[in-house]
């Protein structure tokens, strides 16, 4: 959106949209956000592993993919709120 106003901003990453909505968010609600000490433990534990590659991918890579194609074959496989396991069924 700013970048309608600023041509010259660039486009976020997909590591930096992550940051903001995680810890870059967690500094308004408290400790939240991060997997520091004394956090509250909210996680998504995700697999990517429909979506496959012939090629090696560091983990942001795999996460931009999941990201992008999680609809194709992504999966929620477990999910914690303030260290909470939630049930997904």
């Amino acid at each position: 959106r700013w970048r309608m106003v600023d041509q010259d901003l660039s486009p976020l990453t997909t590591t930096e949209a992550f940051y903001l909505a995680t810890q870059g968010g967690g500094q308004v609600y408290g400790k939240v956000g991060s997997f520091d000490w004394g956090y509250d433990a909210d996680i998504l534990v995700l697999d990517d592993s429909a979506l496959a590659t012939p090629i090696e991918l560091t983990l942001s890579q795999r996460f931009e993919r999941y990201m992008y194609l999680a609809d194709e074959g992504g999966h929620l496989v477990d999910k914690f709120v303030a260290g909470q396991r939630i049930d997904l069924s």
